[in-house]
């Protein structure tokens, strides 16, 4: 909750039908396939100074297209900066090696709408690892953008390639054992490791048919124990993120089948750990979670333990501490027998201005004449009064809108600083709940800027609005719309 003499922003839903109409209550992600990322907003009634409401509604404006993201541009989020430190500072996220639940990151699909979507796994798969890694928002497509092979499948490194051109950072790449895979997920890294997916089981494939060369994420490693075998958390780019996939546990025995098959008994895979380096206090894979065919850890020295001025016998780590060369670095990629139609969609600003005009739409019924859309209430304590009738200042900037799979979207944003963003969206044609997109702080070239991500049906339209408030501050963008083609 902002503080009470915060500007205070919130807006409630009308819907007219017919002549008249009512306050909606129909959810926005209707389809229950369809698992919506956002939450679900308030749209309680807060009053001005005066303890009157403040209503806006929505009159036309001038339309005018929101550009899509230059593929040369860089998102980077703020708070992994400096994810990989043992310890955040106070008030600081925890470094996400550190956080005890998978997955750490968001899933990332390589069905992300661009021409090679279906030969992007390699490169889905390292968006995955650099928002683990570094903070980087980007996708398969975006990466393709940033390396020089257009054609057909990619490899570990294309992948270092594409995230050396756009943020100068590193993975380390190499040809690795089954025990130093287990040794690198254990100790906090994130993986991409290439595999043949046919050597799966039919039940862990997330495409049953697919047999063809893959590539896929692995974000954590679990020794045997109450939760069953040895496993990985391993999050697959064909996994359909629209529809709720997260990843999931898949038997340790099966994924180093699946990578050993193609990488010649070793392990084709780029690494890294949260901030970019190996965190010096790393947990270390214990002997008994070792693969059953791994030789033994080196027996320490016993004479070492007995000269009292000896360092302390550490523990043996099996996890390598650089890059390892991969002699063959084969494409991989080969294309899944299912690859869902992404919908066409355009994202347009201006299409309705906020009008102060249309008073008492709050009621219910609502009166007819109301606007459909959304009717804004705000507080504004130690701000404007409750009977000025101009709007908040349209002093948000709506920079950069982009599909990044079916029904799942990003809004870059530009709030004043200091203030707190939001982002709110609605069904264009019904009304409804509000939702509250997820909100995150990042640079964008360099520039601080806002990245709100959301998950809708992505057949209906949708309109959205950001907003900030703060000490002294409030905001509004102008509504922007999402228009899919049919």
């Amino acid at each position: 909750m902002l503080a009470s003499s915060s500007l205070l922003l919130r807006f409630a839903l009308s819907a007219v039908v017919g002549g008249g109409g009512a306050i909606g209550t129909a959810a926005v992600a209707a389809k229950p396939q369809i698992v919506s990322t956002a939450r679900d907003g308030q749209p309680v009634a807060l009053t001005g100074a005066g303890g009157a409401p403040v209503e806006f509604g929505l009159a036309p404006g001038n339309p005018q297209p929101i550009a899509p993201l230059p593929a040369n541009a860089t998102i980077q989020l703020t708070s992994f900066h400096a994810a990989g430190e043992s310890a955040p500072p106070d008030g600081e996220e925890m470094p996400a090696w550190l956080k005890p639940s998978t997955p750490r990151i968001p899933a990332i699909t390589q069905f992300d709408g661009g021409p090679l979507q279906a030969v992007n796994c390699v490169m889905a798969s390292g968006a995955m690892l650099a928002r683990l890694a570094f903070g980087i928002v980007t996708t398969g497509s975006q990466l393709r953008a940033l390396q020089d092979d257009r054609e057909g499948a990619t490899n570990l490194g294309n992948l270092a390639t594409a995230v050396g051109t756009g943020w100068g950072v590193r993975f380390f790449n190499g040809a690795v054992t089954t025990l130093q895979l287990r040794a690198l997920l254990y100790g906090g890294a994130g993986a991409v490791i290439i595999g043949n997916y046919g050597e799966l089981p039919i039940g862990i494939r997330v495409q049953p048919s697919f047999t063809g060369s893959h590539a896929v994420y692995v974000d954590a490693f679990r020794p045997a124990g109450p939760d069953g075998p040895a496993a990985y958390y391993v999050m697959d780019p064909i996994g359909r993120t629209w529809a709720g996939y997260k990843g999931d546990w898949w038997p340790a025995e099966d994924v180093e089948r699946f990578a050993t098959s193609f990488g010649g008994g070793l392990v084709h895979s780029s690494w890294a750990f949260p901030g970019g380096s190996v965190p010096a206090d790393h947990p270390v894979l214990p002997r008994d979670a070792y693969p059953p065919d791994a030789p033994p850890p080196p027996t320490p020295d016993p004479a070492a333990s007995l000269d009292p001025g000896a360092s302390p016998v550490v523990p043996f780590d099996p996890m390598p501490v650089d890059s390892t060369p991969v002699e063959d670095d084969t494409p991989s990629g080969d294309p899944p027998p299912d690859v869902p139609t992404f919908p066409v969609v355009d994202f347009v600003e201006g299409v309705f201005e906020m009008d102060p005009g249309f008073q008492g739409c709050l009621a219910s019924p609502t009166p007819p004449g109301c606007p459909r859309g959304i009717v804004g209430v705000i507080d504004l304590a130690g701000g404007k009064t409750a009977t000025d009738p101009a709007p908040p200042p349209l002093d948000i900037k709506l920079l950069y809108a982009n599909p990044i799979a079916p029904g799942t979207y990003q809004i870059l944003f530009e709030p004043p600083p200091g203030s707190v963003p939001n982002l709110w969206v609605w069904d264009t044609s019904t009304g409804g709940p509000l939702l509250e997109a997820t909100v995150e702080a990042g640079e964008l070239d360099g520039k601080a800027v806002s990245v709100a991500t959301i998950t809708l049906d992505p057949a209906i339209d949708f309109s959205f609005v950001a907003t900030a408030s703060g000490d002294g501050v409030r905001a509004l963008s102008p509504v922007g719309t999402l228009e899919v083609n049919t």
